[in-house]
């Protein structure tokens, strides 16, 4: 267990792979116990962790992390490049929100065309907890994080984290707009912990494809 019931776990891509995307899980090992709740799932450099505490009441947990990058040689040959955003809350709320933004991003590449293929979204609480209570896409560019106190007052401020990627050079011209289809090698890391020390480790490597869709106009 971490500081006050705090948990974290952590799971970092080969140096090959960039990060574009990943998640967190927690999982109560032996139900009926209380529970911990996430209060981060978020993606910096080429590692995403996740972070989750207990509340009110003591409770063991679990706490995965997954990372998941794409082949930074099959980005050089596709002439594909990673785009990040950020935004954090000014002011202490029992409700704070913040919504990250690719659009300035993706104006400023080639083409002025990206997807967006993450994000994540991080609480800033040091005291009984600020628990995530959102972490989705609000459109095409934003990614809003919310969270909350529950039943202890804790007002904190909270970060949400946006991931893309767009064309790093000037795609071909075409009237009507092209969409390429790119099979692009995936790294899952996923960081699990020791059960009997519970500390964080990787626990093992997969690779998987997946489809990513640039829209070049």
């Amino acid at each position: 267990m971490g500081a006050r019931g705090r948990v974290s776990a952590h799971a970092t891509l080969p140096s090959e792979y960039a990060l574009v995307g990943g998640g967190a899980r927690t999982w109560w090992e032996h139900p009926p116990w209380p529970g911990s709740l996430l209060t981060a799932s978020f993606g910096s450099s080429d590692t995403w962790t996740a972070e989750a505490k207990d509340h009110v009441t003591p409770s063991p947990v679990v706490v995965t992390a997954f990372a998941i990058g794409l082949s930074r040689a099959l980005m050089a040959r596709i002439s594909v490049q990673v785009i990040s955003a950020s935004d954090t809350s000014h002011l202490l709320q029992h409700r704070p929100s913040a919504t990250a933004d690719l659009t300035v991003g993706f104006a400023a590449a080639p083409g002025a065309v990206g997807v967006m293929t993450g994000g994540g979204a991080r609480s800033d609480s040091q005291g009984p907890g600020s628990l995530l209570i959102t972490s989705d896409p609000k459109d095409k560019t934003k990614w809003i994080a919310a969270s909350k106190d529950h039943e202890v007052p804790d007002p904190t401020t909270i970060e949400s984290f946006a991931l893309g990627s767009s064309p790093s050079s000037s795609p071909r011209a075409s009237s009507k707009g092209l969409v390429v289809r790119a099979r692009l090698r995936v790294a899952l890391r996923v960081a699990r912990p020791e059960e009997e020390r519970m500390k964080w480790r990787v626990a093992r490597q997969a690779q998987a494809a997946a489809t990513c869709l640039l829209w070049i106009r």
